[in-house]
């Protein structure tokens, strides 16, 4: 396992995984797996309210801020 530390909580956590699950000519679907030994509604909470404090800046098109909506088919958008 690799220790990280996330907004002060050390988590660890699995090499990820990855499948491409559709490509089209606007749109791609990813489908990205970690496991993660934190309880899963602080893990939650971090993901969708704090994805600046964890999404790299070099991969940002604009530089700007990067926010989730919380909800099924929601928006991963970077401002």
């Amino acid at each position: 396992m690799v220790p990280t530390v996330l907004m002060g909580w050390p988590m660890l956590y699995t090499p990820a995984s990855a499948d491409v699950l559709y490509t089209g000519d606007t749109a791609f679907a990813v489908e990205n797996r970690v496991q993660i030994q934190q309880p899963a509604d602080r893990v939650w909470q971090i993901l969708v309210q704090q994805v600046d404090q964890w999404w790299p800046k070099d991969h940002s098109w604009w530089g700007g801020t990067f926010s989730i909506a919380p909800h099924a088919g929601g928006c991963f958008c970077e401002r």
